[in-house]
C-alpha cells in the first residue's frame, strides 16, 4: 500500500524529496527519542516505527504534534492516520512517513 499523498500534478514525491523528508521524519525522532536512541537503531527508511523504533501511542501523539509544528497545515498527519485501521497503524514505517510529508508539502 502506498501511504503518499497525491501531488497536484498527480505524481509522487521525487526521490530527493523522499531523502530530504526522510531525514527531517529521522530528526524529528531524534527530538522526540533522544539523538542516542535514533542512533542506536539506525533509522531507515524500512525501519517501522512500532517494531523497530517501538513508538508508544503517546509518543505517535507527540510526534503528530512535532509534524503539525513543523509543516502546518501543508501536511496532515492526524488526518491521514484517522483513515488508518490497527494493521496500517502498526505495519507504518519511516519511509511510508517520509513519503507522505513529501507528499503533502509538494505544490
Amino acid at each position: 500500500m502506498s501511504w503518499a499523498g497525491p501531488h497536484t500534478d498527480g505524481s509522487g514525491p521525487t526521490p530527493a524529496e523522499l531523502n530530504q523528508a526522510t531525514a527531517e521524519i529521522a530528526a524529528l525522532l531524534g527530538e522526540l527519542l533522544g539523538e542516542d536512541v535514533v542512533m542506536a537503531i539506525g533509522v531507515e527508511p524500512e525501519s517501522s516505527l512500532v517494531a523497530d523504533i517501538e513508538l508508544e501511542s503517546i509518543e505517535f501523539v507527540a510526534l503528530a504534534e512535532m509534524i503539525s509544528e513543523r509543516y502546518g497545515e501543508e501536511v496532515d498527519f492526524v488526518a491521514w492516520m484517522a483513515d488508518m485501521d490497527i494493521d496500517d497503524i502498526t505495519g507504518l514505517t519511516v519511509g511510508a512517513l517520509a513519503a507522505f510529508v513529501a507528499g503533502g508539502r509538494r505544490p
